[in-house]
């Protein structure tokens, strides 16, 4: 992040929507439930900064009302909503994940009258300012940190609504202050993500890293053991690869696909996917179907793509323990982390690849489908925490250009 002055940002007092006497507003808030008179809403964590950030709302003209997670599927969204504030709560008092699913619902059901008003959504974490760059201090901060990809997503979904994700500092005397510098920043022309502070504001760019120029660390040695989720397939098997060409340690890797027999004879020399799908057929007449002819065929591929990948790392002197696991699942995590500690004390290293795909736009994501994702990417960060405290150096969190940038479809 760089620091960068105000005079960077053209001064745009809440973009002229509407009068702000009948503008409506809402602040999401995590917690403690609050009712507060008249319309708009956020959503945060039920904390004097919330509330001060719903009264300076007010003093500026606005209808403004700050309700709770708690209450948030009974809210009664406001025809006439013009704004939602989504406040990041410091302390989780439920499931992170269950945060942001709520969080991600509160949006869905605001995006028509946002969409009709040309409103705004405006997130708002507390991670310093920097969105975490200068460190964390604790894992709540990083699932609040998710909030800002919402709203890049909902840049290239909702065309006319404005989006802004501000990360507050930790140098503002009182919460009045702070809510006060937050609707100062908010409505100002400039970068889609901004860190508020109390003197100067922060902006985040991408830039190009060379990294043949650098000279690796040394971060494993002999008899290590590295934690792998995803599988052995696509990047993670690439990235494996390449690790175990310097490092030939232990890979002991979870994924969800179960490994099958060795592959018949008849088809493990087949290339052409036309003779490879006629030789399933001929081995298994119950395959008649096409879409179970497919899946069959796709299975194969898969597994063929999983023995690939063993044999390579093998090959570079790795030892390869590939373990059935559903990180998304709590119970199976808490079993296999369990049993994971017991056999292999020395875990130095975390490679988190595991993710699924369930691309939809944000209105027609249902909640069983966004439930997955966000279970797979982020059950399993506590029980990281735990390895981390008990001697695991390092975790490598695999991410996509979507999150940092925003894709329509891709919420």
């Amino acid at each position: 992040p760089a620091p960068t002055t105000d005079r960077k940002f053209e001064a745009n007092s809440f973009r002229g929507w509407a009068k702000p006497a009948l503008a409506t507003s809402m602040i999401f808030s995590g917690s403690i439930p609050h009712r507060l008179r008249r319309s708009g809403t956020g959503m945060g964590h039920g904390s004097s900064l919330a509330q001060s950030l719903m009264q300076s709302l007010q003093a500026k003209g606005f209808h403004a009302k700050l309700v709770s997670q708690a209450g948030s599927e009974r809210l009664s969204i406001p025809e006439q909503l013009q704004g939602l504030f989504l406040l990041s709560p410091g302390h989780f008092d439920q499931q992170p994940v269950n945060w942001l699913q709520n969080s991600y619902k509160l949006l869905r059901r605001c995006a028509e009258p946002l969409q009709a008003g040309q409103g705004f959504v405006v997130t708002l974490t507390r991670n310093g300012g920097q969105f975490g760059l200068d460190g964390l201090t604790q894992l709540n901060q990083v699932y609040a940190g998710g909030t800002s990809a919402l709203v890049k997503t909902i840049a290239h979904e909702w065309p006319g609504v404005f989006v802004r994700a501000l990360d507050m500092g930790r140098d503002f005397s009182d919460d009045l202050e702070a809510a006060n510098r937050c609707l100062e920043a908010a409505f100002w022309i400039g970068p889609l993500e901004l860190g508020v502070l109390k003197e100067r504001y922060y902006r985040l760019w991408l830039e190009g890293e060379s990294f043949s120029a650098q000279t690796p660390e040394k971060i494993l040695q002999r008899g290590d053991t590295v934690l792998v989720t995803g599988g052995a397939r696509g990047v993670t098997a690439a990235t494996l690869i390449a690790l175990a060409k310097r490092y030939p340690v232990r890979f002991v890797i979870w994924g969800r696909t179960p490994l099958s027999a060795p592959e018949a004879r008849e088809t493990k020399d087949l290339l052409d996917a036309s003779a490879i799908k006629r030789q399933l057929l001929f081995l298994h007449p119950e395959l008649s179907h096409p879409k179970d002819l497919e899946k069959a065929y796709r299975h194969l591929l898969s597994q063929r793509e999983l023995q690939a990948s063993f044999a390579a790392l093998r090959r570079y002197g790795a030892e390869v323990v590939y373990e059935v696991v559903d990180v998304g699942q709590d119970g199976e995590l808490r079993l296999a982390v369990q049993s994971l500690r017991d056999r292999y004390p020395n875990i130095q290293g975390i490679i988190h690849g595991a993710g699924v795909i369930r691309d939809k736009l944000i209105v027609d994501q249902n909640e069983d489908e966004l439930q997955e994702v966000l279970d797979t990417k982020l059950r399993i960060l506590p029980y990281f925490e735990t390895l981390m405290q008990n001697g695991t150096a390092w975790m490598v969190l695999f991410s996509s250009s979507t999150a940092r940038l925003g894709r329509k479809g891709q919420g």
